[in-house]
């Protein structure tokens, strides 16, 4: 999930869904990808909302 990615290089991710059990690989691979001049691509933008339903209020925001 991107937003596990998003806590890993310290970013704010309010109440999303991360993965804390993998954390230190997210971690790992950002470096890993760092160290080689790889870029990782991730998502520009995100879908937030007001609870995790079909009949959630959500709008498409910039990540």
């Amino acid at each position: 999930m991107i937003f596990t990615f998003y806590k890993a290089q310290g970013l704010c991710v309010g109440s999303s869904l991360v993965e804390e059990d993998k954390l230190d690989l997210a971690t790992s691979l950002l470096e890993k990808a760092k160290s080689k001049g790889v870029s990782l691509l991730l998502p520009t933008d995100v879908v937030i909302a007001d609870k995790f339903a079909a009949d959630a209020n959500s709008k498409v925001c910039a990540s």
